[in-house]
C-alpha cells in the first residue's frame, strides 16, 4: 500500500504519449521496492519539517540579477495548484508549462524538458550559470 501511495503522490497519471513509460515504471518499481512504512513516515516528517522551517525572504530576490525559469506541467497534481503563488514570489521569472508529464516531466519527456532548459541557459544573460 505504501508503495502505491508514493507512486500516485509523486507521479500522478502516466501520460500515454510518453516514449519513456517503461523506463519510468521500471525506475519506480526498483526505487519503491526498497521503501517500507518507517522510511515513508520519516520522509513525510522530514518534508513537513522542511515546510515549517522554510521562510521566504523577498529581499534575497532583490539582489538577484540573474534570470529564473519555472517549469511546470498542467497535470502536476503535486505542484500545479501552487504555481500562481510561485509566480507571485518570482514576478520576473519566465514560466514554461508542459501540457503533460505530471511531477516527472523530466522523466516522461526528457527531450522536451532538456530543450527548454538548454534554450533558457543559452538565452540567459546571467553569466554566473555559464561555464567560464
Amino acid at each position: 500500500v505504501t508503495r502505491r501511495i508514493v507512486l500516485k503522490m509523486t507521479t500522478g497519471n502516466v501520460p500515454p504519449s510518453s516514449k519513456w513509460i517503461e523506463f519510468h515504471n521500471a525506475y519506480f518499481q526498483e526505487a519503491s521496492s526498497r521503501i517500507n512504512k518507517t522510511m515513508f513516515v520519516r520522509f513525510l516528517e522530514g518534508a513537513m519539517g522542511m515546510r515549517r522551517r522554510f521562510v521566504f525572504k523577498p529581499e534575497v530576490l532583490e539582489s538577484w540579477a540573474g534570470e529564473t525559469l519555472i517549469l511546470a506541467s498542467k497535470d502536476d497534481q503535486a505542484a500545479f495548484a501552487s504555481l500562481g503563488k510561485l509566480q507571485a514570489h518570482y514576478p520576473r521569472a519566465q514560466t514554461h508549462l508542459f501540457e503533460e508529464g505530471g511531477h516527472h516531466t523530466f522523466m516522461f519527456f526528457p527531450e522536451a524538458y532538456t530543450a527548454v532548459l538548454k534554450e533558457f541557459v543559452e538565452r540567459s544573460d546571467d553569466l554566473s550559470i555559464r561555464k567560464p
